[in-house]
Order: C-alpha cells, then sequence, then structure tokens
C-alpha cells in the first residue's frame, strides 16, 4: 500500500542503500591521512581578542622607557606608538616569511596574492550551482543532510508520521491529519541532542561555503594594477574591507563532512537536472571535482596569512575578525520543511486514497481491475516521460465507449425506432444523446488516430524530441501540445458528462424509478409492448443500462478529480 516514502519529498530521492552507496564512496576515496575534505589549516588562530595593554605590561623596561621618551618628544599617545610597533613588526614578519605576497617596505599585495584569489574564485564558482540550491531553500537542504545523518529518525518518521502509515480504509478527519502532525513534531523534537548536534555541524559546513562563494573576489581583484615587470599589486590598506571579509570566513573552517560532501552532490545533481547543461554529474566525478576544489582552498588557508594582513591593512593591532553569522535558526526552516514535505505527502495520499477507492469501483461495477488507460500515450516515452492532465478521464472514456456504450446501443436504438415517449420532447432529448454519444466517440477514435503512429500529434511529439534534449523551447512547444491534447478530452468529456446525467434521468423516466421528475420525464407508452415476447429481457437490459450510466457518472467524477489534482505528483 506504501506508495511514497518520506524520502521522495527530498530535494533528490534515493532509497537507503544508495544513500549509504554513495557515503561509502565518498569515504573510501578521502580516507587518506591527508584529507581534502578538511580545509583547516595546520594551525590555527585561536586568539579571538587582543589586550593591548596586557601585551604592553608584558614587555621589557627598555622598551616601555624607549616608548615612553619618543611619546614625549614626538606628542604621540604611547599606546599609538605601540600600536604602529606591533604593525611594523608584523609587517616585517609577514614580509620576510612570504616575500612573494607582501612587500614590507612598501605595504603592498603582490603578484602571488593576486594568482592566490583568482584560483580560490574558481574553486568558489564550482560549488555556486549546488550552494544555490540550498539559498533557494535552505529548509529542504537540511532535510537532505538529515537523510545521511540520521535516517533512523526519517524511518520512524515515515513509520509514524507518514499519511501512508494510514489505511486507505480509514475515514479521513481533520483528526486523523493533526494526530499524525503531532506524531511529526515528536519525532523531531524527542531526537537525541547527539544526532541533532551532528546535524548542525553539518547544517554549518553548508552554511560556511554559502559564505565562502559570496565572498567579494571580484571586487577584492578590482583594486590590483597590472605592472609588467611584476605582474598585479595593490595596496594593502586599499583592500581593508575585503581582507576584513575574507579574514573573517576563513576564521572557522570545520572539515567538510562526507555527509556534506553526499548532499551537495544531490543539490548539484538536482540542478543539473532541472535545466544545467554539462555532461551527467556522477558521484565519482563530483567528488573528484569537489577535492580538487577542497585542495585549493586548503592550500589558500595554509600558505596566506590573511588575518595578519587584515590586521597590517587597518593600522590596528588589535583588529580581530567578526564571527561568521551562525544558522541558529536552522532547526525551525528542518522542522518547517518537514511539515511541508507532510503536507505534500498528505495531497498525495489523499489522491492515492481516492485511486484506492476508485480502482474498487472498476472492479465492482464493470469487472476491469485496476484504472484503465488510453491505448496510445505517447507522453509516457517523451524524455523521462511528462504527466497529462486529462490521463485517466482519457482512458475512461475509451473503456466506455469500446466496452461499455456497444453494451446499451441496440436497446438505446430500439428507443428511438420503436419507443413511444408519453412526452414528445422526451423523444427528441433521448435521440439526441444518443448522437451525441456517436459524436463523441468519433471524436475520441479520432484522437487515437492522432495520437497512434503517423498521426498529427504522434508526429509533432516526434518533431519536438528529436533533438534528444529537453531544452526550455522544446519544453514549451510540448507543453503547448499537451494543452491542445488535453482541452479536447476536456470539451468531449465536458459534454460526455451532460449526455449522461441527462439519458439517466430519461432512463429513470422510462422505467419509473423517478416519479417526482414524471412531468419532466416519463415512461414510453409500450414500454411492456417492445421486443415482443423479449420484452422482459429488453427491460432487464434496460435497467442494467440504466445502472451502468449510474455507475459511469460516478466514476467519471472520480476520474476528473483525480485529473484535476495534477499539480500533485500522482503515480500511476
Amino acid at each position: 500500500m506504501k506508495s511514497q516514502s518520506s524520502f521522495d519529498s527530498l530535494v533528490i530521492s534515493l532509497d537507503n542503500e544508495e544513500r549509504r552507496s554513495l557515503l561509502e564512496r565518498i569515504r573510501s576515496a578521502d580516507s587518506a591521512a591527508d584529507d581534502p575534505m578538511d580545509l583547516r589549516p595546520a594551525q590555527q588562530d585561536e586568539e579571538t581578542t587582543v589586550d593591548l595593554t596586557a601585551k604592553y605590561n608584558s614587555e621589557s623596561i627598555f622598551l616601555k622607557i624607549w616608548l615612553y621618551l619618543k611619546s614625549v618628544f614626538t606628542g604621540v599617545p604611547k599606546q599609538n606608538l605601540y600600536n604602529d610597533l606591533l604593525i611594523n613588526k608584523k609587517a616585517r614578519f609577514v614580509g620576510r616569511n612570504y616575500p612573494e605576497l607582501f612587500d614590507a617596505s612598501h605595504n603592498v599585495l603582490m603578484n602571488s596574492f593576486y594568482e592566490s584569489i583568482r584560483n580560490l574564485r574558481l574553486a568558489a564558482d564550482y560549488f555556486k550551482q549546488p550552494i544555490a540550491a540550498y539559498e533557494d531553500d535552505p529548509g529542504a537542504s537540511f532535510v537532505t543532510i538529515g537523510s545521511f545523518l540520521i535516517p533512523d529518525i526519517y524511518e520512524e518518521i515515515d513509520a509514524e508520521a507518514s499519511p501512508y502509515s494510514v489505511p486507505f480504509t480509514r475515514e479521513v478527519t481533520n483528526e486523523l491529519r493533526l494526530s499524525l502532525i503531532r506524531k511529526l513534531e515528536d519525532c523531531l523534537q524527542s531526537m537525541p541532542q547527539e544526532k541533532r548536534n551532528r546535524l548542525y555541524f553539518a547544517v554549518r559546513n553548508l552554511e560556511w561555503l554559502r559564505q565562502f562563494i559570496n565572498l567579494p573576489f571580484e571586487k577584492l581583484l578590482a583594486h590590483f594594477n597590472s605592472f609588467s615587470q611584476s605582474g598585479y599589486a595593490c595596496p594593502v590598506d586599499a583592500v581593508s574591507g575585503e581582507l576584513a571579509q575574507f579574514a573573517k570566513v576563513f576564521s572557522v573552517i570545520t572539515p567538510v563532512s562526507p555527509e556534506v560532501m553526499g548532499s551537495l552532490y544531490l543539490l548539484a545533481k538536482g540542478g543539473h537536472e532541472n535545466g544545467a547543461s554539462g555532461e551527467e554529474i556522477t558521484i565519482d566525478s563530483f567528488r573528484e571535482k569537489c577535492n580538487v576544489q577542497f585542495g585549493m582552498i586548503k592550500s589558500f588557508t595554509q600558505s596566506i596569512p590573511l588575518r595578519a594582513l587584515a590586521t597590517i591593512a587597518f593600522n590596528s593591532a588589535t583588529w580581530v575578525p567578526e564571527k561568521p553569522a551562525g544558522v541558529e535558526n536552522w532547526f525551525v526552516k528542518f522542522k518547517n520543511e518537514w511539515r511541508k514535505i507532510f503536507d505534500k505527502q498528505w495531497e498525495c495520499w489523499l489522491i492515492d486514497r481516492k485511486k484506492e477507492i476508485l480502482k474498487q469501483k472498476f472492479l465492482a461495477y464493470f469487472d476491469i481491475d485496476g484504472i484503465p488507460l488510453f491505448p496510445v500515450r505517447p507522453w509516457t516515452t517523451v524524455w523521462t516521460g511528462i504527466p497529462c492532465g486529462k490521463e485517466y478521464t482519457l482512458g475512461f472514456l475509451y473503456l466506455f465507449f469500446s466496452t461499455l456504450y456497444p453494451q446499451m446501443v441496440s436497446g438505446f436504438r430500439t428507443i428511438v425506432i420503436d419507443g413511444d415517449f408519453v412526452l414528445k420532447e422526451n423523444s427528441i432529448a433521448f435521440t439526441d444523446v444518443c448522437n451525441e454519444f456517436t459524436t463523441e466517440e468519433i471524436a475520441l477514435s479520432a484522437i487515437k488516430t492522432k495520437l497512434s503512429a503517423n498521426g498529427e500529434w504522434a508526429v509533432a511529439f516526434a518533431n519536438i524530441t528529436g533533438g534528444g534534449i529537453q531544452t526550455i523551447q522544446a519544453q514549451t512547444r510540448m507543453d503547448a501540445l499537451m494543452l491542445s491534447i488535453e482541452t479536447e478530452v476536456g470539451v468531449i468529456s465536458s459534454k460526455f458528462g451532460q449526455n449522461c446525467r441527462l439519458l439517466l434521468k430519461l432512463l429513470d423516466g422510462i422505467l419509473r424509478l423517478n416519479q417526482q421528475n414524471k412531468d419532466s420525464f416519463d415512461t414510453l407508452t409500450n414500454l411492456s409492448r417492445i421486443k415482443g415476447k423479449d420484452n422482459a429481457q429488453f427491460q432487464k437490459d434496460l435497467t442494467n443500462s440504466r445502472e451502468i450510466i449510474g455507475y459511469t457518472l460516478e466514476v467519471l467524477k472520480g476520474v476528473e478529480e483525480i485529473d484535476n489534482s495534477a499539480g500533485v505528483s500522482v503515480k500511476q
């Protein structure tokens, strides 16, 4: 009965085994001692504040006397002199240890720094597609990460709170829906702290990458001027603001977990399948390219003294980078996304429940197993298959005219030819209904011809998909074609429903089943004499036809309800 699990509502659907396999492939390739996903430098600066007074007090007495005397003769406060001393010392240190990056004598960033930023920008560009998906819907991304980290919680939700844990025979009430929502809340709120911490750590990974790709690379590079001999250079104080932003992001770096790598892959794959161009993304190629980018980032963190350069740029020995913004509201977004998933599942479950009930009616009324489909449906083989908004309506109309109507048409023709209606307007109406059914049958046959090989619509399908690529232009043409098909089916269905309702009233009048409507729909004066000795069988067949028309209206309403829910993904 369970046709959809919780995972089906994630950004990209994978089953548990596929997720485990994906993680194992990531871990096996990145288990070396020099882990490319560990972006941290060998030594991280843990100092978050600088107490200049305490630092001054720890200096030698000779330095203090020298600063005091210089302050007296220059009029510059000794704190400022001490700050300048520390900055000059740091500048000489950076210039001595990173001569290709920084010219301490002129306080200028050199070409090597420029090239490092350019390479770092390439790494950032690679992650733009998956991070764009994260920015568009953070909650969905958090749920995707969770599917790797806490699959047992998801399985618990699927078993306890999914609408698909409820039998289709259960009565649909608001209390049923609310009880499932409460169970969902309980599953999320009762998540062990250890699992919540693991998830938060992964969320921080993703957020760090978001902040990283949004760094002002172009603005920083624009400050550099080209010199023919030494390449590009820039005064360090001209980019103090940009250096501060870089130092802020790189002040807190955590290893990228395999679960985040897997989530990035799914986000990138999702963007590719939603229209991004290029070759197909595989986990192996994605992992390999990611490791190259992570290698660039790690090389940058190990070779560029960002904080020292920013300190020099701001000419402040007490300067420290701001703390990056956190994602403290992540769990709220995580829960909200699960609520969206539940709401979508609830709608799908309602549709699937209607389908199940409809299947039972087809079996009980017409002895048919399952919901019938039209024999020619080229849209199912287009690209990866596209939905038809009149899928079930078209299938039922075909069933009616190919199987059900032939059982009734002989009796109806007998009434048209031999029936003597009490109300002459009923005779006209009955004849018109039979003619309308013939017209609708012909129209349905024309649709089948158009959809069959070499038919008008079949050729259109082939022309649109001839290139093999689902371009925006091809999709637009396909949408227009499907709209034409659905419109024609809709016109037939609407007229068919009207005629069935009128026919039901006429048959009720003929069979004297609705005496309250006698003034509008009456019987035949010769009902008991038509077909002579076969009259009893004629009336029995007519009663059976009336029952079929009644069932037809009931089922038509059901298939139209399902088709009208085309915005919800409903699988056959």
